[in-house]
């Protein structure tokens, strides 16, 4: 098989392929350029299915990059939503001819081994291009809830957790940032307002946002006199 023609299309990041005089593909022109096509490229079935490996692991990682350019994300996360648009991108390939019904089994790119593999290498590269980082985003998401949201240490943990981080990070972050009773004592001036509150609401709201028993006790024995049994 050869490549007999290269074309332009609309979209300038993008160009049509023709091998044996036929439509073969459009595929974006860094996935061209990785594999140093030219007019009169003989090209196999090996090409074909590495170039095809390399064009949907292209738009993965696009897809990926604007998600987090809204906000970090942790790895976790960014892996959950590449398995749920995976299927969207392969659909929306086949669709628009970026591949010749004839040029490569589309079938095959379903198959669980080769979407997790794909998957691995846009990681891999988000990592490499430092867009993903769960230490860093750990460290992003404790300031984000301590300071816009007032969570105290266990509500933050428990998310953490929830999103994938490692205890080992998780530990290492422990005393990042405002400490645990200076948040305790902004949130609690918050509510009172400068009232007497009863002690139980306190108490029950200051857990909800996620404070240790030691920082609400340091502020029931701080305000005690203003706060109603």
């Amino acid at each position: 098989m050869r490549i007999t023609e290269i074309t332009s299309q609309k979209n300038k990041d993008r160009v049509n392929i023709f091998i044996d005089g036929e439509f073969f593909c459009g595929i974006s022109l860094s996935v061209f350029s990785s594999f140093n096509l030219y007019k009169g490229y003989n090209i196999s079935s090996d090409d074909i299915h590495k170039i095809f490996v390399e064009e949907i692991s292209v738009l993965l990682l696009n897809r990926a990059v604007e998600k987090i350019a809204r906000r970090p994300h942790s790895e976790k996360e960014l892996r959950y939503h590449l398995i749920q648009v995976y299927p969207r991108i392969l659909q929306n390939i086949v669709k628009s001819r970026t591949l010749s019904k004839s040029s490569v089994n589309v079938e095959e790119f379903k198959d669980n081994e080769v979407k997790q593999n794909i998957i691995e290498r846009v990681i891999s590269k988000l990592k490499e291009r430092k867009y993903l980082d769960d230490e860093d985003f750990a460290k992003w998401l404790v300031s984000s809830r301590q300071q816009s949201s007032k969570r105290g240490w266990n509500a933050i943990q428990f998310e953490l957790g929830q999103k994938g981080i490692s205890n080992e990070i998780i530990e290492s972050l422990k005393s990042e940032g405002t400490t645990e009773n200076e948040l305790a004592e902004e949130v609690y001036l918050k509510i009172a307002k400068n009232k007497a509150i009863k002690k139980q609401k306190l108490i029950s709201r200051l857990q909800y946002r996620g404070f240790s028993w030691d920082s609400i006790d340091y502020i029931l024995q701080k305000y005690s006199d203003k706060i109603e049994q």
